[in-house]
């Protein structure tokens, strides 16, 4: 068992939870955070030892008990909701007296799957490092605290993405209270459940919950910093579409040297049509599946061309001998994608045998930008699908459909929503510019686009609200992956960022 599973729960916060005091001059902020700063990591590993990349509401449930312990102990009324059938998400609050603005945070607690082999300690058994390398020196969380160096890690999924935003605005919270200083707005918490299966509820969950969801601007806390290390507000974020295709071959396992010169392999047929949707440039072949796409306009270009140029470190870090379309990594984040992230037939190495499969698997999931509908990615798909020959069903075809077709193609699409771009300009992105410059001593980069989904157009158009990214996590996080981590210097900004955001708040979204 985890050192962490042994540590009460009580050890993580260390603060109570008295009405917030007025403000005071001082700012206590970092000293708080320098003198908390074990207990702090504490919390954190604590939470991510609770494993969440389950894909029922039974095996979610653990998570949001301890989020209602943690919110509530801030003096947050929790609220949990769930459509029937899905994953539970919180809608938190705190109303601060006098405040004539709202602040809402959107995080989410749930993680992607763990299935990859090259953990090198369980993802669910946090463990922190003195430095990046996966096999730097353990930090004993149980034991004597030591003085924190900025650089060691936190490992464990959802480290980073994205259990460590909401940790970093509690303990700012905390921090403010601890200094007798109160937010400058009352503040809301959307914690949700199932975003890493493409939220399938959340634009019911806002519909049916608007009015406790109503603020002047809402701060989406995912995604990393610019990968240069430099800290960056993103204006805006690429939706998503993903899908599931299978192909079928015959009705059992053929050897394939009688059968091979007669019998259609389903894996071939497959992968001619995956080398089909793209080029070798990464550009989406799809006839119309670029319609209405919203390109940067002059100003959006310049905030672009303004970015540190990072693309030979990373083509390096990454052993990589070329790069798709431009150049400029970030001139390829400002169009959509699409990303065979997973292919599965037969078996391989010495599993492999001289067998014809009944049938090939690939997993699809396509970044869209602004402009891009998902029900309209889903039609011109089909269409091509049909137009190189397949017959398209949603569902498992019998006998008499395989029977009536040369090609027979199972196309089962996930939740989607479109991506969202706002303007530099908007008071609400200015004003969390602002605290985070006076947070950081410099001004963060303002980035038009974050590479990875989250449902930033959902929030922003189904509240008519305002929204922006601040990314807090270290660009290096492994997200998604084997090994993923938290740099501590990150969270320790992140803290500093929200507390001067809640602190400090004085342009509205509208």
């Amino acid at each position: 068992m985890s050192m962490i599973r042994r540590l009460p729960l009580s050890i993580a916060v260390l603060v109570a939870a008295p009405a917030f005091a007025a403000p005071v001059k001082a700012d206590p902020v970092r000293q708080y955070r320098i003198a908390h700063e074990w207990e702090i990591v504490r919390e954190l590993a604590d939470f991510v030892a609770i494993p969440n990349a389950g894909r029922t509401a039974a095996e979610m449930e653990p998570n949001v008990r301890a989020l209602d312990a943690m919110l509530r102990r801030r003096g947050f009324t929790v609220t949990r909701i769930q459509t029937d059938g899905g994953k539970p998400s919180i809608i938190a609050r705190l109303d601060v007296a006098g405040a004539r603005r709202t602040l809402g945070f959107y995080a989410h607690f749930d993680g992607q799957p763990v299935s990859q082999p090259d953990w090198r300690t369980p993802p669910f058994e946090p463990v922190l490092r003195a430095g990046a390398a996966v096999d730097a020196p353990v930090i004993d969380l149980a034991g004597k605290p030591v003085a924190l160096p900025p650089e060691a890690r936190l490992y464990g999924r959802s480290a980073s993405d994205d259990k460590a935003p909401i940790v970093a605005i509690l303990r700012a919270m905390d921090a403010l209270r601890a200094g007798g200083q109160a937010p400058a707005a009352n503040v809301i918490l959307f914690l949700d459940g199932d975003e890493e299966s493409g939220s399938p509820d959340i634009a019911a969950q806002l519909r049916d919950h608007a009015g406790a969801l109503k603020a002047d601007l809402w701060i989406l806390c995912d995604g990393p910093v610019h990968s240069s290390g430099a800290q960056q507000v993103i204006l805006g974020a690429r939706g998503v579409a993903s899908l599931e295709l299978t192909a079928y071959g015959p009705a059992r396992g053929l050897h394939s040297g009688h059968y091979g010169n007669w019998v259609p392999n389903p894996a071939l047929a497959l992968a001619r049509l995956l080398a089909a949707m793209r080029d070798e440039d990464g550009v989406v072949t799809i006839p119309g599946f670029e319609d209405g796409v919203k390109l940067a306009d002059a100003e959006e270009q310049r905030l672009l061309d303004a970015l540190p140029a990072v693309e030979d470190g990373l083509r390096r870090d990454l052993r990589i001998g070329r790069t798709l379309g431009s150049p400029r990594l970030m001139d390829g984040v400002i169009r959509p994608a699409l990303n065979i992230r997973g292919i599965s037939a037969g078996a391989v190495g010495d599993k492999a045998a001289n067998v014809i499969p009944t049938r090939a698997m690939a997993s699809i999931d396509m970044r869209l930008v602004p402009g891009q509908v998902p029900d309209h990615v889903r039609a011109v798909t089909e269409r091509f699908f049909r137009d190189q020959g397949w017959f398209v069903t949603a569902r498992e075809p019998d006998a008499e459909t395989l029977l009536s077709h040369v090609k027979v193609l199972r196309a089962e699409w996930g939740p989607g929503y479109p991506g969202y771009r706002a303007a530099a300009s908007a008071p609400g992105t200015q004003a969390v510019i602002r605290a985070v410059t006076r947070a950081l001593g410099k001004p963060p980069l303002v980035t038009p686009m974050l590479g990875g989904s989250i449902p930033m157009s959902v929030i922003a158009d189904g509240l008519a609200t305002p929204a922006v990214l601040l990314p807090t996590v270290n660009a290096d996080n492994a997200q998604h992956a084997a090994n993923e981590n938290l740099r501590l210097r990150n969270l320790w900004d992140g803290i500093d960022m929200f507390a001067a955001i809640l602190r400090d708040f004085d342009g509205g979204g509208r």
